[in-house]
């Protein structure tokens, strides 16, 4: 258990400036995204805004909270987007657009969430906790399907770092595994011996899941088969220009045909290796077959 003066100090430090905290916190958030995993963080991250939500002082107030939250989250997180999309497109200014009306829609979601977290203040905490972690799963489900059809920085993919923590997906997929690490994290916030017990019991349950399920896969073994993994280094922007898209089939098939042996048997090249779609019985495709 933390010392309840500690998680006192804490709680005023975040309280001084709800927004502000909001606006961090969110951004903070993508420290336990890969490639940095900072896991540790999701628990701190999850308290305080559950913190934020029930302390704060109307409705409008938990709605502010959650959008900033969600705006400091994916205006760091989705930066790429906009950078792939800058490359795509000359036109800055469209692209700047389209990428404000996206946050602005994913904030509004975070905003309703913490609007309802908001008006379960009068019930039992854990209840508190368990609507927190249903509508968070919610807000993933909703985001994936009906903005951006792509389930971009889900939760869940915090535990990629792990095998053995990723097996749960194979029962309850992505977004079961994202409620229960925020269930995990919530249950936290009550702080005292009994949920912190809960918490390190479910923990070690996946572990021992993970483990278990990972030993019964079988494994094969192809002592016979050769790979060869084809990686040009081209970069994106020469991907996006018409002029080197000759050259880049070129470097790809150069590299596979290079010092081919009878026991090569696959040629593995990365995703969207190549930048635009090959037409049936083209020149390329029929080179390529």
């Amino acid at each position: 258990m933390i010392k309840p003066e500690i998680i006192k100090i804490y709680q005023n430090f975040i309280s001084k400036n709800y927004f502000l905290s909001s606006l961090l916190i969110g951004a903070l958030l993508n420290m336990a995204f890969p490639p940095i995993f900072m896991i540790f963080i999701i628990p701190i991250i999850i308290c305080s805004l559950i913190y934020l939500s029930l302390n704060c002082h109307s409705k409008i107030a938990a709605f502010k909270i959650g959008w900033l939250f969600a705006f400091g989250h994916f205006l760091i997180c989705f930066c790429w987007v906009f950078y792939a999309l800058w490359l795509k497109n000359s036109d800055v200014i469209i692209n700047i657009i389209l990428f404000i009306i996206v946050l602005f829609l994913y904030s509004i979601i975070y905003g309703v969430f913490f609007t309802l977290v908001f008006m379960t203040r009068g019930y039992p905490k854990i209840t508190s906790l368990s609507i927190f972690t249903i509508l968070w799963g919610i807000c993933e489900l909703w985001r994936s399907y009906f903005i951006i059809p792509t389930p971009w920085n889900l939760i869940g993919y915090s535990f990629g770092f792990s095998d053995i923590l990723m097996q749960t997906t194979s029962i309850f997929g992505i977004y079961g595994l994202g409620i229960i690490i925020i269930f995990l994290s919530s249950l936290l916030y009550l702080n005292h011996r009994q949920a912190n017990f809960s918490a390190i019991l479910i923990f070690l349950s996946l572990i021992a899941f993970g483990i278990f399920n990972l030993n019964k896969a079988p494994i094969e073994y192809f002592p016979d088969s050769k790979f060869r993994i084809i990686q040009p280094n081209i970069s994106q922007a020469e991907k996006n220009n018409p002029a080197y898209h000759r050259q880049i089939i070129k470097s790809y098939v150069k590299l596979s045909l290079e010092k081919r042996d009878e026991a090569l048997k696959y040629l593995i090249w990365p995703e969207n290796a190549l930048p635009y779609k090959i037409e049936a019985q083209s020149i390329w495709f029929n080179s390529l077959k």
